[in-house]
């Protein structure tokens, strides 16, 4: 099977492995960076109120993913913010603290990053950007850089990578420390949506409450997470919305699967 690029496509692909290479170097000599690549025409990054943000890897991006973000924009959206204006940030790092890419699984970052264009052209209110760095701690300053230190942050997530950004572990090998960083971070909030994990005990769905009972300083933040429920996404959707995710599109890729019911729209456009 052989699929034809346009010349456009290619030079746009190589294009975001230019800056890709860039920011990584500047990661090499300390310099957390992020870069936009796509923004709505018609507006100004300080007329933006709310800012939702998704930092992740998105290999592809899922059905999940996607009724994540819409549902946090709602929530965003009744909140109090400095304008009636929302927008949708979906970040890719070059450098992620936790996962390897491994070719023959895996897509390269500078292919993922040009895959959530055909995404972000659907919806009138979608930012993409690269990060040279992997820790939401350090990207939430250089955004109030960027929009302005009043807009309001919105970081959406599920609740498995809150277990991670939360675990004191995550920050044992970068700066800040644990509780540092996390004072800094939980000054912004967090929609977290539930998501099934696997556990020593089995398969079991994790939540906001779960993370809480684990980790008692989020409890001193309860207003600052903000729990949504997803499970009335897509419902004919055969597989419960909880359960998808880009690994499974993947091993369902490798298995000859057609996988475009789990996929988020614009990605295999």
């Amino acid at each position: 099977m052989s699929f034809s690029l346009s010349i456009s496509e290619v030079a746009r692909s190589l294009e975001i492995q230019k800056l890709g290479k860039i920011l990584q170097e500047e990661a090499r000599l300390g310099k957390s960076i992020v870069e936009f690549i796509r923004e709505p025409f018609l507006r100004k990054r300080e007329e933006v109120g709310r800012l939702v943000v998704a930092l992740g890897s998105y290999d592809p991006l899922s059905k999940a993913h996607e009724a994540l973000f819409l549902r946090g924009m709602d929530v965003a959206r009744n909140k109090p913010a400095r304008t009636s204006l929302d927008e949708l940030l979906m970040v890719t790092s070059t450098h992620h603290f936790e996962k390897k890419i491994d070719l023959q699984k895996n897509s390269t970052v500078y292919d993922r990053v040009h895959a959530l264009e055909g995404f972000a052209s659907c919806y009138g209110n979608v930012s993409l950007a690269i990060f040279n760095a992997p820790l939401f701690v350090t990207l939430a300053p250089l955004l109030q850089e960027k929009y302005g230190q009043e807009v309001s942050i919105y970081f959406v997530v599920g609740a498995d990578l809150m277990d991670k950004i939360v675990d004191p572990q995550s920050y044992h090998h970068n700066r800040p420390s644990a509780e540092e960083g996390l004072e800094k971070l939980l000054q912004h909030s967090f929609i977290v949506s539930e998501r099934s994990v696997n556990t020593v005990e089995g398969a079991k769905v994790l939540r906001v409450e779960d993370l809480k009972r684990k980790y008692p300083l989020l409890q001193q933040h309860s207003d600052r997470l903000l729990e949504i429920n997803l499970q009335d996404s897509y419902p004919d959707l055969n597989t419960p919305i909880q359960e998808v995710s880009s690994t499974l599109i993947r091993e369902e890729r490798n298995q000859g699967k057609n996988t475009r019911s789990l996929e988020a729209v614009g990605i295999s456009d």
